[in-house]
């Protein structure tokens, strides 16, 4: 099963972005500088992530790659799962019979 393998390589990829950010790092706890006006910010999540957009690109696109592609595995799998096998239908059949219900439906309006 595809979506599981999937969502869980994203756990494990967002467990070691909470490790940075929150051990190793500690980055809640940190003032950022702006090197070029030296101003001072207080973190957010916000300049939390461009921090780790900066610093670790691969680790944190990889659960967002992750989450997106582990959603649309998973509702690939339940609607072939749910709906198709539930129906004892393949995709093959629903596609050619909802074409002809869209044309007998077009047919019944012309006569």
């Amino acid at each position: 099963i595809h979506w599981f393998m999937c969502l869980y390589g994203t756990y494990l990829n967002g467990y070691i972005c909470w490790y940075i950010v929150y051990v190793q790092q500690d980055l809640f706890s940190k003032r950022f500088v702006n090197r070029m006006t030296g101003v001072e910010y207080q973190p957010s999540y916000r300049l939390v992530f461009q921090w780790m957009m900066s610093h670790h690109q691969i680790v944190t696109s990889l659960v967002f790659i992750g989450v997106i592609m582990g959603t649309v595995l998973f509702m690939f799998w339940a609607y072939h799962f749910f709906f198709l096998a539930m129906q004892n239908s393949t995709t093959n059949e629903n596609h050619k019979y909802s074409q002809l219900k869209g044309f007998m439906n077009w047919r019944f309006k012309r006569i």
